[in-house]
């Protein structure tokens, strides 16, 4: 099974530091805050962590 899962990725530049990354990574209408990242690793680790919820709400949908 395929799931497409939209999000709203805001990439914040800081003029004297142009090369950190730093934003925030929002399911798209979901009511929880932003994840925040400081870190090309950490925006990974985010974007694992909204898909794994994702997946986990839409099996708890299709069990019910």
């Amino acid at each position: 099974m395929r799931t497409v899962v939209t999000v709203i990725l805001r990439l914040l530049v800081d003029t004297d530091q142009p090369d950190a990354m730093r934003g925030a990574l929002q399911g798209l209408g979901k009511p929880e805050p932003s994840l925040i990242f400081d870190n090309p690793a950490q925006l990974l680790h985010q974007i694992n962590h909204l898909t794994a919820e994702q997946l986990k709400s839409l099996s708890n949908e299709d069990n019910s």
